[in-house]
């Protein structure tokens, strides 16, 4: 996370990654797709969900699972109906985003603008470069008004849970009361309960592995599959014919010195931020205005105490870690109580607390840096290298208008061998197939939905690797995979099933025996496990192998010691035993009390952010696309 303000002000928290179809949690708007009404998944109160969303969120979850739980992901992601969650998390997020603006929150065309320029894929040597800007979302199949439309409202979603986060109070009975809760340390032994281990006791007919390929028939259907022949063109192919002549030159700098050669003014400088509530409750205002005082006299007493006060009590998690440090910034960056305590100080300088939107802040200027204009010819490779990609991509269009045209009179063949390139035929593909060359074929599978045999037509490869220009050879249905042909698959599925049905049984049966230590120990010898043992806080991120942690973690530490619990979920089932629970520290060491600070207030936050969205989901028409839904295998 960057600093506090400028998660506020230019908003940088959520950074794109060029090569993304749509965000993770927050993906609705207009599309850059042709066919809008096949590509909804769902509409909420009007507002479009598309399929694309929901594939790179499903997409990032899977990925997550499968660097996570490696082999047992697929059975992990079912036990926990990640495709459900992801739908269910576009929703709120579609949610999240009406409620911002029905509450005056917006953000403006330089909020926008100023992360599109901040963001370094758009860059070249640390400076936008609009035609990059241009070239990447087209090579992802993105077009500008998409694009900018998703990145405002994830902007307007990221200032909107950060008021949420600036508004929660924490008091402190509640804060040391928590702290001794995530200092408190359990030990355990554990027996995972496998169904795997009650392989022996199941043996299904014929006949109900057949029962089960029909009830289940979303599990065996191939999706419709494409195998087109292309060829490639890339930007060299015509990047040695363009010349770039030096009035052109002089033109292009001349237009954007200002805009693209000149550095603005900017200055250096550190803070400390000690957060003020929403409601501006009196007692709190006081509380921070007096501790963000007390910091003020130590640092004017000694200069020295600055980054460690700051990584200590300031509430900007981004700059806390790096002693308050916020780097360069462009005048304008931040919000106008801190550009008005900047204007008027001399470097080493410190600023009495101020209050702004988000609290006090102590001040340093470290630094300043006068706004500089390159001269030309300190710039002019990169632009002939700027003006020479235009010109590249405007002739590349151009050919491969002309290839189409020819293709209308010729064979693909006779169109390739005119530009010396070889036509290449794919495999059959869907979705998810890594294609020679291509690379994943989700976005051209994309391409191809509708077509049909012979049709042809181009397509830009991601990544920028060039346009393909093509011509579908066949077209394979979508089938459910006839039961002869995948009879053992089905059989290991109804298999899996029936284990899964078993362990349940057998774990309310074990946690009834082992109502002790010793039982405990007991049945372990009798199943022939050596139990695990953990040590573990609230806080930590893993326990063991197991996978749904924190619900694990909550489901423990109300357990008493000596007691003996089952414990299911995600596809997993334990049988726990609590040896030991004690607070490990009763030292409240104060950087630690002001990380549990932070921690709580963004859950506090959370809370009332998912309290509004469930209020609004009452009132909400969600309208899901059934042959869509049902066509994902998603279980809603």
């Amino acid at each position: 996370m960057l600093s506090f303000i400028r998660d506020n002000v230019q908003s940088v928290l959520i950074r794109f990654i060029v090569g993304i179809v749509a965000l993770v949690m927050l993906s609705f708007g207009v599309s850059s797709f042709q066919d809008q009404g096949i590509n909804v998944i769902a509409t909420v109160d009007g507002h479009d969900i598309k399929l694309e969303n929901y594939r790179y969120a499903f997409e990032q979850e899977q990925r997550r699972y499968r660097e996570r739980y490696q082999d047992q992901a697929d059975e992990a992601m079912k036990a926990a109906n990640v495709s459900a969650q992801v739908v269910q998390r576009l929703i709120n997020s579609s949610l999240v985003i009406q409620s911002a603006k029905d509450n005056g929150f917006t953000v403006t065309d330089a909020e926008l603008a100023n992360e599109i320029y901040a963001n370094q894929a758009f860059q070249t040597d640390n400076r936008f470069d609009a035609e990059k800007y241009s070239t990447l979302l087209k090579s992802n199949r993105m077009d500008k008004i998409s694009y900018e439309l998703d990145l405002r409202n994830s902007l307007l979603s990221s200032k909107y849970q950060t008021f949420l986060e600036a508004g929660a109070t924490i008091s402190q009975s509640w804060l040391k009361k928590e702290f001794d809760k995530y200092q408190t340390e359990m030990d355990i032994r554990l027996i995972e309960i496998r169904p795997e281990m009650f392989a022996k006791d199941i043996s299904l007919t014929d006949t109900q592995i057949e029962e089960y390929y029909g009830a289940n028939p979303n599990q065996f259907k191939q999706k419709e599959q494409y195998r087109i022949q292309y060829f490639l063109l890339s930007r060299e192919d015509v990047q040695g014919q363009v010349k770039v002549r030096d009035r052109e030159i002089e033109k292009y700098y001349a237009k954007n010195k200002k805009k693209e050669f000149t550095t603005k003014e900017a200055f250096k400088s550190r803070h400390i931020l000690i957060t003020t509530p929403r409601d501006k409750n009196a007692e709190a205002m006081q509380e921070a205005k007096q501790m963000a005082q007390a910091a003020y006299e130590q640092i004017k007493a000694n200069s020295s105490l600055f980054a460690a006060l700051a990584k200590s009590i300031s509430n900007d998690p981004g700059s806390a870690v790096q002693g308050g440090e916020l780097g360069w910034a462009e005048k304008g960056t931040f919000v106008p109580e801190y550009e008005n305590a900047v204007r008027g100080m001399e470097k080493g300088e410190i600023a009495p607390p101020f209050l702004s939107t988000f609290g006090y802040h102590i001040v340093q200027l470290q630094d300043t840096r006068q706004a500089q204009e390159q001269p030309m010819e300190s710039v002019r490779s990169e632009i002939i290298k700027g003006i020479t990609a235009k010109k590249a991509e405007r002739r590349l269009k151009n050919k491969v208008n002309k290839l189409l045209k020819a293709l209308e009179t010729q064979s693909l063949e006779a169109t390739a061998q005119g530009v010396d390139k070889e036509v290449i035929t794919t495999k059959a593909f869907d979705d998810g197939t890594q294609l020679e060359s291509l690379g994943y074929s989700y976005q051209l599978y994309t391409e191809m939905k509708g077509k049909k045999e012979n049709d042809k037509g181009n397509f830009v490869v991601n990544g920028d690797k060039g346009t393909l220009v093509y011509q579908v050879s066949e077209v394979i249905p979508a089938k459910t995979k006839a039961f002869e042909t995948i009879k053992d698959e089905a059989k290991a599925f109804a298999e899996r099933e029936a284990m899964a049905q078993k362990a349940d049984e057998k774990l309310s049966e074990y946690q009834a025996q082992a109502s002790s230590k010793e039982a405990f120990e007991q049945l372990a010898t009798t199943l022939k496990i050596t139990p695990q043992d953990l040590t573990f806080k609230l806080t930590d991120p893993q326990v063991g192998s197991v996978r749904d942690v924190k619900r694990f973690q909550t489901s423990i530490y109300k357990m008493k010691k000596g007691e003996t619990q089952s414990f299911a979920a995600s596809g997993q089932r334990f049988l726990v035993y609590l040896s030991k629970k004690q607070i490990s520290s009763t030292k409240k060491d104060e950087e630690e009390l002001q990380k549990l600070k932070q921690q709580l207030r963004e859950q506090k936050a959370q809370v009332l952010l998912n309290a509004l969205v469930q209020e609004r989901l009452k009132q909400a028409e969600v309208e899901y696309n059934s042959s869509m839904i049902q066509a994902l295998n998603i279980n809603i």
